[in-house]
């Protein structure tokens, strides 16, 4: 499975950025780009607060 894959079930299971770039062993960085590329994710507010 590819890592964008990945991301995405683990932000669906956790909600959290922090949480899922920890469990990945990816930077949060890119998880939030990832995310905003990601058409098949809508961000829930909670994720949004960790950018800038």
């Amino acid at each position: 499975m590819r890592i964008k894959e990945q991301l995405v079930e683990v932000i669906m299971k956790n909600a959290d950025i922090r949480n899922s770039s920890r469990e990945l062993h990816i930077c949060i960085n890119a998880v939030v780009w990832v995310l905003k590329s990601s058409h098949q994710v809508v961000l829930p507010h909670s994720l949004l607060m960790y950018q800038k």
